[in-house]
């Protein structure tokens, strides 16, 4: 500790020194770490569809704090246009899977103008949640956009609802599908 302390008295810097100690070196066993507690859980008998949106639902969640942390920092959002609490987000989006046009939360709204706020707030949420992490320097939308297709399983279950209401015989549904769902910049990213 002396020696880097005298490091302080250099007048000229950067100093670069060798020391001629070594680091004690133990003779004990390496012991490995684990936590004692198992969280894995067995996977319930889902479908494809159903697995997806079970993803989401957790990918959603474990979102959550950066997402709240943003909220604290910023003091503002751009998420709730659709009036979908977080939580049901992920139900409420698969529920177009099971449904071609499921009853709308706002009597007043198309279920499918509805769904397409909730994808915008979804997006939000994500892009919200990803700027607050450590080290994202305000990056450009066009990188958190790439981020957010090709990264998460949020984008698996846009991509495969876009392809599912572009075959509805729902007009507005065919739109949310064909146009509102995935940017067309994006859509390259099939998946």
């Amino acid at each position: 500790m002396l020696a880097v302390l005298k490091l302080l008295e250099v007048p000229d810097g950067p100093v670069l020194e060798d020391f001629p100690e070594e680091t004690p070196v133990s003779n004990d066993t390496v012991v490995v770490l684990a936590c004692p507690v198992d969280f894995t859980q067995p996977e319930p008998d889902l479908n494809g569809i159903e697995k997806l949106c079970d993803a989401l639902a957790r990918e959603i969640k474990s979102l959550r704090p950066w997402y709240e942390r943003s909220l604290e920092t910023s003091g503002r959002t751009t998420v709730g246009v659709s009036g979908i609490a977080l939580d049901d987000m992920a139900g409420f989006i698969c529920s177009f899977f099971e449904n071609d046009a499921p009853i709308s939360p706002h009597p007043e709204l198309s279920a499918g103008y509805v769904l397409n706020l909730a994808i915008d707030d979804l997006k939000a949420y994500y892009s919200e949640g990803l700027t607050s992490q450590p080290g994202q320097t305000s990056p450009d939308s066009q990188t958190v956009s790439d981020w957010f297709w090709s990264e998460t399983t949020a984008s698996k279950v846009l991509f495969r609802l876009a392809e599912k209401l572009s075959e509805s015989d729902d007009g507005m549904m065919q739109i949310v599908g064909n146009v509102l769902t995935v940017p067309v910049h994006q859509k390259h990213r099939t998946r």
